[in-house]
């Protein structure tokens, strides 16, 4: 298993976020009212 694929998993289970392709994540986080996890965490970064 790569790193990137360990993040990947680490992340969506921390955020109890769905893991799968883009497409389904976005699909199933709009069925179960879940696009909250799926937006980076923190604050967003000021325009300058």
């Amino acid at each position: 298993m790569r790193k990137g694929e360990l993040y990947t998993i680490r992340n969506s289970v921390n955020r109890q976020a769905p893991l799968g392709d883009e497409k389904w994540q976005v699909e199933t986080a709009t069925k179960y009212g879940m696009l909250s996890t799926l937006n980076e965490s923190g604050r967003p970064r000021k325009d300058m």
